[in-house]
């Protein structure tokens, strides 16, 4: 069986796959990549986020993050790479648009790092021949480069899972891909979620309570 490492884009696969599912963001990655891919030998995830930031409009996100994260360390095998979030200041058009236009001055978050690290251990790990085949879990088109270079420079499967629903599908990563899964069924992240109570070094601890 080809040993395989995967890449998983964080907060691409939760935006993708389980935003709106709220009893379905449990998931634990193993399970749902081996139900996917029972023919590779996943030796290693390398699962990519940058740090969430304290929102008014969530009080509670931060909590169940840190819980989230708790139970993915308890994984073999996983290991998390983490890049920054940063609050930009931006200005533009309140829509529905009126006439005149009405401005407005907004603080946006944007993710970091995630891209560049993903590209880069997708390589360096291709040099150093810790796998047959790569799976990289995201919908982000900018990795198509790093993902077309491992196929055709570096002779490498690369598999790519989309979270995000066909119609919403980066078709450059299609192209790079030497093969897609092509969506994540509701059914595979149903099958794959974490006992609802789960024990590590600190103890016991239990799946969230708005993500029943």
């Amino acid at each position: 069986m080809p040993e395989a490492v995967a890449y998983i884009d964080g907060w691409n696969f939760y935006y993708g796959a389980v935003r709106n599912r709220p009893g379905l963001k449990w998931v634990n990655p193993r399970a749902m990549l081996e139900r996917l891919l029972p023919h590779e030998s996943i030796t290693t995830i390398r699962y990519f986020s940058a740090p969430l930031v304290k929102s008014v409009a969530d009080p509670g996100a931060l909590a169940r993050r840190s819980v989230y994260f708790r139970a993915l360390a308890t994984i073999s095998g996983l290991v998390i790479h983490e890049g920054r979030m940063a609050i930009r200041t931006k200005r533009g058009v309140v829509l529905p648009k009126s006439t005149p236009p009405q401005l407005a001055t907004i603080e946006v978050f944007e993710e970091k790092r995630t891209d560049v690290n993903i590209a880069s251990h997708l390589l360096v790990d291709a040099f150093g021949g810790r796998y047959d085949t790569a799976v990289v879990v995201s919908n982000d088109s900018d990795l198509t480069t790093p993902i077309d270079m491992g196929v055709n420079q570096l002779g490498k499967g690369v598999i790519v899972v989309n979270p995000y629903p066909v119609r919403r599908q980066s078709s450059e990563l299609r192209r790079a891909a030497s093969r897609t899964i092509p969506a994540i069924n509701a059914s595979v992240l149903r099958a794959s979620q974490f006992p609802d109570r789960l024990t590590d070094a600190r103890g016991s601890f239990t799946r969230p309570g708005s993500w029943v």
